[in-house]
């Protein structure tokens, strides 16, 4: 996908999705869809004109073309990827063994040199098509940044005073909730007073059965 984006979300999806749309079915690509291959109108020439075939008279021997790449020589110069790197270590290999063809100590040291290279041009690719998609990532989040900013200045933004009136509000809706938990907890409910005791016997409220002075005196 477009800025090495693998996945999309739902609004991204739903912003994109018209436009791309409406650039890719328009009636003259379609149009020119079907006039392109003959369909409409009609014309199987217009296809057959375009086909080039050629047949070759005298065939390529195999092998020539790689003998005729091989035999160009490198040049050598300062390797800027893999495969001049390849070059540059084949030519200086060759170079080596018109000289001495037994193996030397400059040849180790090469061999370790050019797989050192090998590695670091490997990892400089890597970095860069990490460093690639961090900025593709970082590009869509901030889009979806300035989207919201849209979308907040777009649903209405808050004068100064309406501002200070709703910091006001918060305050004093705080404030009554400070007093009124301040004033639960300094005057907890109390239960209310029980109704004094009704004597069984006499119906006199004030004591009981047992402590009834009727009972008493006889």
């Amino acid at each position: 996908m477009q800025g090495k984006i693998q996945h999309i979300d739902k609004e991204d999806f739903l912003e994109i999705y018209p436009i791309v749309r409406q650039q890719t079915f328009k009636p003259t690509t379609i149009q020119n869809g079907f006039a392109v291959t003959g369909l409409v109108p009609y014309d199987p020439e217009h296809m057959l004109a375009k086909l080039q075939v050629q047949v070759d008279k005298t065939p390529t021997p195999p092998g020539s073309t790689h003998s005729s790449n091989s035999g160009v020589r490198w040049i050598p110069e300062t390797p800027h990827n893999l495969i001049q790197l390849q070059l540059q270590s084949q030519t200086i290999h060759r170079l080596l063994k018109e000289q001495n063809s037994l193996p030397t100590p400059t040849k180790t040291a090469l061999n370790q040199l050019v797989k050192g290279c090998e590695l670091a041009m490997h990892n400089a690719v890597f970095l860069a098509k990490e460093i690639e998609e961090l900025k593709a990532v970082n590009a869509s989040m901030q889009r979806k940044l300035r989207r919201s900013r849209k979308q907040l200045i777009h649903t209405g933004s808050l004068t100064r005073q309406e501002a200070q009136e709703l910091a006001q509000s918060n305050a004093t809706a705080q404030n009554v909730v400070q007093v009124t938990n301040s004033s639960i907890s300094a005057d907890p409910l109390q239960a209310p007073p029980r109704r004094p005791p009704t004597c069984s016997g006499c119906n006199i409220s004030g004591h009981k059965i047992t402590h009834c002075p009727q009972l008493a005196s006889h």
